[in-house]
């Protein structure tokens, strides 16, 4: 039972460390880009460096990203194998966002692949807009599975009413998304 509980906490704990890399370095990024278009005027050539930082910084984002699926989809069969009823009781409680879930994981993809492959391809406003497009849909997934995770620390009215929206927005939930997403842009500075 004991190796059970440990995968999966490995395997959450490190989708957790990849997640938060990946959900704050589009936003340095962005930030660098948009500094790098400010001052090309001024100074073209540290534009054209702040540029090129972007640009590596999202190469590393992008192999981050790949990281947190695949762990995210480690951590998803995990559950499914080594814990099917208590899986089946929270798609049970969680069936309302679940397949938005799926689908901010699906759009935050193909943004960020958008984002990244098109960063020569597409005029910087629009390049920039398209930035703030994935930090949007990766906040909404952190968002949403907050309210899941945090339900299993803290299930607040739940257990009287058994109302969706008193399970989803429980008493950690908001300290939780404000930790969570300060603690991801602290992570992805110290890189």
């Amino acid at each position: 039972f004991a190796p059970s509980r440990m995968l999966l906490w490995v395997a959450n704990q490190q989708h957790l460390y990849f997640g938060s890399f990946v959900l704050a370095v589009p936003i340095f990024c962005m930030l660098i880009e948009f500094i790098g278009i400010r001052s090309k005027e001024e100074d073209p050539v540290m534009s054209a460096k702040y540029d090129r930082l972007a640009h590596d910084l999202m190469k590393v984002s992008l192999t981050a990203y790949s990281w947190t699926a695949i762990l995210g989809g480690v951590l998803l069969f995990t559950f499914i194998t080594l814990f099917p009823g208590f899986f089946k009781y929270m798609a049970g409680i969680f069936r309302p966002v679940m397949h938005v879930y799926a689908l901010m994981f699906l759009a935050e993809s193909g943004v960020l692949y958008v984002y990244y492959y098109g960063w020569d391809k597409l005029d910087r406003r629009t390049h920039v807009t398209v930035g703030w497009i994935y930090f949007i849909s990766a906040w909404a997934s952190l968002f949403i599975i907050n309210g899941i995770i945090t339900f299993m620390l803290t299930s607040g009215g739940w257990l009287e009413n058994q109302e969706f929206w008193t399970g989803f927005f429980n008493p950690t939930f908001w300290p939780s998304v404000f930790i969570r997403s300060f603690a991801g842009f602290g992570i992805a500075g110290m890189f």
